[in-house]
Formats: C-alpha cells, sequence, structure tokens
C-alpha cells in the first residue's frame, strides 16, 4: 500500500501524506485491538541481550 509513498516520499503532495499516515495510524489501532496484551507493561523494558564476556575478565570471576 505505502510502496508508491515510500519510492517518491520527497515528491508528495501533503494530502497523500497525510492519507499514508492516516492508514498507518489505522493499522496500529487495528493491530492494538487485536492484541491488547501490547499495551500492558509498556513502560518496562524487556531484559537486555547478555553481552559476550572478554576471555581475560571471564577467567578473573
Amino acid at each position: 500500500m505505502l510502496s508508491g509513498y515510500l519510492d517518491d516520499w520527497e515528491n508528495i503532495s501533503f494530502e497523500d501524506e497525510r492519507k499514508a499516515t492516516d492508514g498507518l495510524i489505522l493499522i496500529f489501532i487495528h493491530n492494538i485491538s487485536l492484541f491488547p496484551s501490547l499495551l500492558k507493561n509498556t513502560h518496562t523494558f524487556p531484559n537486555p541481550i547478555p553481552q559476550p564476556q572478554h576471555p581475560a575478565r571471564k577467567n578473573a570471576i
């Protein structure tokens, strides 16, 4: 749907830009209505991805 808009985004008219934005908002609202659990715990972040330890630090522990 938006691929045509994205290809020529710099030359898009305000009205077309507004239609594209409205479409994205409607998609977001629709998805939230299908998956209300997405709104739960929005203030928390998932656990960070564990970073590999440097070999020297690994031996020091």
